[in-house]
């Protein structure tokens, strides 16, 4: 019987296979794609304060005080309390990665063809974004005073309701909140509030009238010039499903919903939908409507995958540790422009 080249020791000794150098593939991740990482942490989207805890500001109350005259009328003078601050605390991520000292040197032959090093710090880098996606997506369970408690995420900012089954502005406080969501209770301040309604089927007469509604209701475009604000940025976010469903009302008509042939992505008033793969377990197939100029992710500064090395931690004596460090939070200043749509 013959034997393979893979066989023969000589042969696999001697002889190295077509690699690329440097190169290799992932097999650890689950998920095709992880957006939040991308979206939330690169470029303009990253903000940095200082602060003992994440604050925004917000105007809450009006003073009210245009109105007709007379000549010579004699008016009341008083001025009302307009701006409130919301908070919400800092939330500290810690990853790390290892290496004997001599490992480098082991692994520097000229046969060798991945830098372990570089491996083990990108795999640094790799679970940071497999974390974020549940934890973005998600919301903080536990004390919300805890350390160690999640970032809050999108269904703390925009929770599921439909009290109202035409849809309203009726999001509430997210659940184990009830001081509300960055300590403004609905109670109190009734306008700082997703949209929100159920749906039931994917169609023109259920879906996609609730999502015309709600992309009209959350529009919101302030009648004078404020400090600092950016003109709406809206995306659109859903799962495999919704997206398939989308796809087939677009393909039917080209009116608010698009089917954009080549990219196999519906198009909603000129944005593309995007499917995010961590929502595809999600049976209330929802479908998120998030305007980026208001919601945004705040970092400590100077606190953004800050890397500290430690040479020799306890007693590995040839260990070398690195740790990346991050000190965030995500921050909604105006629930209004945000909405969501499930089934129901």
């Amino acid at each position: 019987m013959g034997l393979q080249a893979e066989q023969i020791a000589d042969i696999v000794t001697a002889v190295k296979d077509n690699e690329v150098r440097g190169s290799y593939e992932l097999l650890v991740t689950t998920l095709q794609e992880y957006p939040a990482m991308r979206k939330l942490f690169k470029g303009k989207a990253r903000q940095e304060r200082g602060g003992e805890q994440c604050a925004f500001n917000v105007q809450v109350a009006s003073n009210e005080s245009a109105q007709t005259t007379a000549l010579f009328s004699e008016i009341d003078l008083s001025q009302a309390d307009l701006f409130k601050t919301g908070r919400i605390p800092w939330r500290h991520v810690t990853n790390y990665y290892l290496f004997d000292e001599r490992e480098p040197i082991l692994n520097s032959g000229s046969e060798d063809l991945v830098d372990i090093v570089k491996g083990r710090r990108t795999d640094c880098l790799l679970d940071l974004a497999v974390k974020f996606e549940p934890w973005f997506w998600g919301e903080p369970t536990g004390s919300e005073a805890a350390d160690d408690a999640p970032i809050y995420g999108v269904k703390y900012w925009i929770p599921r309701v439909n009290t109202t089954t035409a849809g309203a502005f009726q999001g509430g406080n997210p659940t184990g909140f009830a001081g509300g969501c960055a300590g403004l209770p609905v109670a109190t301040y009734p306008t700082y509030q997703n949209w929100s309604v159920g749906y039931s089927a994917i169609t023109e007469d259920d879906f996609l009238t609730r999502l015309n509604l709600a992309a009209y209701k959350t529009g919101f475009k302030n009648p004078v010039a404020i400090p600092g604000q950016e003109q709406s940025q809206y995306g659109y976010y859903s799962n495999y499903d919704m997206q398939t469903g989308l796809g087939e009302i677009g393909r039917s008509r080209n009116d608010n919903i698009g089917w954009d042939v080549a990219l196999k992505v519906p198009v909603f008033k000129g944005v593309g939908i995007e499917a995010v793969p961590y929502l595809d377990a999600d049976s209330e197939d929802p479908f998120y409507g998030i305007d980026w100029s208001v919601f945004e992710p705040l970092f400590l500064r100077g606190e953004w995958l800050k890397e500290t090395t430690i040479i020799h931690p306890g007693k590995q004596h040839r260990v070398v540790a690195t740790f990346m460090d991050s000190t965030l939070n995500i921050t909604c200043r105006n629930r209004r422009k945000t909405f969501v749509i499930y089934k129901v």
